[in-house]
């Protein structure tokens, strides 16, 4: 296929403290491509696409290790001058999550 494409996107997150161990994320992106180069000079576009995903992260350690449970959902659309194709993948995950967060504390002294 070979497109390579700009576009503009929206995208809508949400994160909700279920218990002070478990956090359910939610995630949804709608994207268009606006300008779409074609790298194999055919006549084909991107169309349409979106991205909804959800799950929830349960802390295996206090600060860096969690477990995550999801289930993840794409569609888009592929055009040519015959027709539009669309195409959706769809699928349950489950993995570790591995981050450091650093919290950051300004201190100030008073003369």
């Amino acid at each position: 296929m070979g497109n390579i494409a700009t576009g503009l996107s929206a995208g809508l997150c949400a994160n909700l403290v279920v218990h002070d161990s478990i956090v359910a994320n939610f995630d949804i992106l709608a994207l268009r491509s606006n300008r779409v180069y074609n790298k194999l000079s055919q006549n084909t576009r991107l169309g349409y696409r979106q991205e909804m995903d959800g799950n929830i992260a349960f802390d295996l350690t206090e600060r860096m290790v969690d477990l995550i449970v999801g289930y993840n959902v794409r569609r888009f659309q592929l055009e040519t001058p015959e027709k539009t194709y669309a195409e959706q993948a769809q699928g349950a995950y489950a993995g570790i999550h591995l981050g450091l967060f650093f919290e950051a504390s300004v201190i100030t002294i008073a003369a």
